[in-house]
């Protein structure tokens, strides 16, 4: 038996309790924004991706709207097929930039979460 050991580890009650009574006074563990989330991911390591990603997708928008509308001044099937085609790539890509980006906002919302909880567990540390 290791004689360096703590004769008395604490119980899980008392543990809980304490985490509890750390995280109630945490002014930072309230739920986080969704503005704050999307101003983190525009401000982190990948600012520069992100904000590319917001430009693409807003002319990926732009030009699903001219597809409707080149689709109806089509006069042929072939150019109303390509523009129909051509509309549904555009809104599939733009779907796939979204769910990469709120990737990265639950990303940063995770580290955040993790941060939070070394911040605790040296609380804790601290108050033993």
């Amino acid at each position: 038996m290791n004689q360096h050991a703590n004769p008395n580890p604490p119980t899980t009650n008392t543990l809980d309790d304490a985490i509890k009574l750390a995280l109630a006074e945490d002014p930072g563990g309230q739920r986080d924004s969704i503005t704050s989330l999307l101003a983190d991911s525009l401000r982190g390591q990948n600012r520069f991706l992100s904000t590319l990603m917001i430009v693409v997708q807003l002319a990926m928008f732009a030009l699903a709207i001219a597809s409707i509308v080149w689709f109806f001044d089509a006069e042929t099937t072939r150019w109303q097929i390509f523009y129909a085609a051509a509309f549904l790539w555009l809104m599939n890509a733009m779907g796939l930039i979204k769910a990469w980006f709120w990737m990265q906002i639950h990303r940063n919302r995770v580290l955040r979460e993790i941060k939070r909880l070394e911040l605790q567990v040296a609380r804790l540390a601290e108050r033993e």
